[in-house]
């Protein structure tokens, strides 16, 4: 049974990647497909190395704030062998959806002791950190553009002749609401699958009192996060279409851009469209997005696959007793 909701959730994923893309490449013409490709050949080299770096900064501080959680339980850590593990699950990523977070713990027991169950504890708090920083980041967007996003989504509708169809997202959140409260009633399983999340979540929350220093574990979750805003803020410059936009208008891509890595393997797709969707609002057009959204996602994914490949690589030769 096992196996099986994994291979759906294989299909599933691969999936939505096919129906990102066939929907991207139906929405613009075979010109606009030529100008986005010449474009990113053409992106300034500044950026490329810019967007390269950073993704391996986040790779980096990622791992030591790894480490700070694994620390506790009481075995012997090697850094080198906590960052290559961080490079290597990001590129096992591009090829089977949350296979590296396994893996990665894997590299951890064959190289640190460490067993996996134990790692995998520390890997769950992690990720429940960085949705509580997605979280915050989606109230600061929120807050900063609520009106000028009612604004711009407003003059979004009336340019696409879309003022009847409205009504429709209302509709569907209050069958989203019903449904939720009907089976939250009627379905004990349900019920009993969502106070066991939030119970985790809160022993997740309180496990960092274990932490030798809170305060440089927040240090370094504020500082992931902001190098992906960073990111996402530094490559509208290497776009003229972007390069005049506010530097708030950073949140809401980001935010975009992580709603795409939630549904796609690493966001193929998924995260290209919402990221064009956002700049649209922001009244550039789809394929100067496009040419954005794909830019900053090849450019980051080049550091991240190569950052990857070293690892692997360094890890072998260190396994098979080279020196490196």
């Amino acid at each position: 049974m096992g196996q099986l909701k994994s291979v759906f959730k294989y299909i599933l994923s691969f999936g939505l990647i096919v129906f990102f893309m066939w929907f991207i490449y139906n929405g613009i013409t075979e010109n606009e497909r030529k100008e986005i490709l010449d474009s990113i050949k053409n992106t300034p080299f500044i950026f490329i190395v810019i967007m390269i770096l950073l993704a391996y900064l986040a790779c980096i501080i990622r791992a030591l704030r790894w480490e700070m959680l694994l620390k506790p339980l009481g075995y012997k850590l090697y850094k080198d062998v906590l960052i290559s593990s961080i490079f290597i699950m990001y590129l096992a990523n591009f090829v089977f959806p949350r296979l590296g977070e396994v893996l990665r713990c894997s590299i951890l027991a064959k190289h640190n002791q460490v067993p996996v169950e134990k790692s995998i504890g520390t890997m769950v708090v992690e990720r429940l950190i960085d949705m509580i920083a997605m979280g915050i980041i989606f109230l600061i967007t929120i807050a900063i553009e609520f009106e000028n996003l009612k604004i711009i989504y407003s003059q979004y509708l009336l340019k696409k002749n879309s003022n009847s169809g409205g009504g429709e997202i209302y509709i569907i959140f209050l069958i989203g609401i019903f449904a939720f409260i009907f089976l939250w009633k009627f379905s004990p399983k349900l019920r009993n699958v969502i106070l066991s999340k939030l119970i985790g979540f809160k022993d997740g929350i309180l496990s960092i009192k274990k932490l030798e220093n809170p305060i440089l574990f927040i240090f370094y979750s504020v500082l992931i996060n902001s190098i992906y805003f960073f990111t996402t803020y530094i490559f509208f410059f290497a776009v003229i279409q972007t390069a005049g936009l506010p530097f708030k208008s950073a949140f809401l891509v980001l935010i975009s851009s992580t709603l795409g890595v939630a549904l796609t393997p690493n966001g193929i797709g998924a995260s290209q469209y919402f990221v064009s969707e956002a700049l649209n609002l922001y009244n550039v057009p789809t394929v100067y997005g496009m040419i954005y959204a794909w830019g900053a996602w090849i450019f980051t994914a080049i550091g991240l696959v190569s950052g990857g490949i070293f690892s692997w690589i360094y890890l072998t030769m260190k396994s098979n007793g080279q020196k490196v």
